[in-house]
């Protein structure tokens, strides 16, 4: 009995021996590695985990397919459709429900935030095909528009001009809405001001609380008060709400789809441009935010209709768009002037100061912002580059170096608690 017993516990030792061997052969078996967990977010008051590719409606949790919500918003007559600027994923999103609606049939139209409205005959004439691309995007300045890159929404306009769907303009110029930011809506000519919105409410308290955070983030020097932004903020928002209202009721608009595409600060929680549109006239519209995974954690249920989780944000470390960290305008000679310097960017160790004119970057002359963009990648990888200014008169060279990390002007804060 001892020595069945004694064969017994060897083969248990030998099968358990065996077995741990499998193991540890899986585990180092070339090619294979170990993956961390796929990313997840949740949204306050929920206890369900959300994964990138899904779509979410916070206010019931549920996750829903791509063709569910595009029933939901084949029913409304405003989509907004929120973005990060920069980030590729938003504008994939954005076109996929703008193709999806054409697919189904329905008659579309799309607005634009980068837009005035005063650039209205040349969105028409790029559209009908009148005016080539090159001369369209020289007629509305686009080189002139910091921040925006022609390629994150060129897939987008073509195919609004490929499908005959009407493009419009929404937004109020930028010099005007700069100009409030500067000296308040009472230091505007009188036609400066008719080129906003014919009235602009007062600022809620819970919008307040979240533009002055929203100020605070973007650090905007060259803006010396908050009230003076929140200010230029609600003019920039009013008018956008005012067009909107007005096309929705024109005999243009009134038989279509509008969808709106705008930074998602202008629409999340709807107290932005949704609010302000249902203050004019009342239609049925849905709030789609696609967001960044790392963005959205434990945001509040209210953040929007329809949530679209995408992966975290590639623009804070891509490597071929690196950000100096300096906000531009052109002066009146047409160069391009630091506005301001954000703390603890590449330019502010550098030296930069507003005021600074830009001449070149790496001996490439600035005539658009993207020459920027390019002197840098074309520099292949180099880790400083070598920038001449004006200040004063004087002609100087700086050097920026990105090898140590900055901040990202990113999306906007959190929303304060109601």
């Amino acid at each position: 009995m001892k020595t069945i017993l004694k064969k017994l516990m060897s083969a248990l030792w030998l099968l358990c021996l065996l077995w741990g061997w499998g193991l540890t052969g899986c585990a180092t078996m070339p090619g294979k590695e170990i993956e961390a967990p796929p990313a997840t977010a949740g949204f306050e008051g929920l206890a369900k985990r959300y994964a990138v590719g899904q779509i979410i409606e916070p206010a019931t949790g549920d996750v829903l397919s791509f063709d569910q919500m595009m029933a939901r918003l084949a029913t409304v007559r405003v989509v907004y459709i929120g973005e990060q600027h920069d980030d590729m994923a938003h504008h994939r999103v954005q076109l996929r429900i703008i193709s999806a609606l054409v697919d189904m049939g329905y008659q579309l139209s799309v607005g634009l935030e980068m837009f005035s409205r005063q650039k209205q005959p040349a969105l028409d004439g790029f559209g009908n095909g009148k005016i080539a691309e090159g001369d369209f995007l020289a007629q509305v300045g686009w080189d002139g528009r910091v921040g925006w890159d022609f390629d994150s929404y060129k897939d987008i306009l073509r195919y609004c001009r490929d499908h005959h769907l009407p493009i419009l303009g929404l937004n109020a110029p930028d010099e005007v809405v700069k100009k409030v930011a500067r000296q308040g809506l009472a230091g505007l000519a009188p036609e400066e001001r008719a080129q906003l919105a014919s009235s602009i409410a007062p600022v809620t308290a819970h919008q307040k609380e979240f533009l002055t955070k929203w100020f605070g983030h973007h650090q905007i020097s060259s803006v010396k008060h908050t009230d003076r932004f929140v200010e230029a903020h609600l003019a920039w928002e009013e008018t956008m709400a005012e067009t909107i209202a007005q096309y929705v009721t024109s005999s243009a608009g009134r038989d279509r789809i509008l969808v709106v595409l705008s930074g998602a600060g202008h629409v999340v929680y709807k107290f932005g441009i949704p609010d302000k549109v249902t203050s004019r006239v009342w239609v049925p519209q849905f709030v789609v935010i696609p967001a960044a995974i790392d963005y959205i954690e434990a945001r509040s249920r209210d953040v929007a209709d329809f949530v679209w989780l995408t992966e975290p944000d590639v623009t804070k470390t891509r490597a071929d768009r690196p950000r100096m960290g300096i906000y531009l305008a052109k002066n009146k000679a047409g160069a391009w002037t630091v506005e301001s310097v954000k703390p603890g960017t590449p330019a502010a160790r550098a030296g930069f100061l507003p005021g600074d004119v830009l001449q070149s970057v790496n001996d490439r002359p600035i005539i658009q912002v993207k020459d920027i963009h390019q002197a840098v990648i074309g520099a292949g990888g180099k880790a400083v580059h070598r920038v001449i200014i004006l200040r004063n008169g004087q002609s100087m060279e700086l050097r920026v170096s990105f090898d140590h990390p900055f901040d990202h002007p990113g999306p906007p804060p959190e929303v304060p608690k109601k």
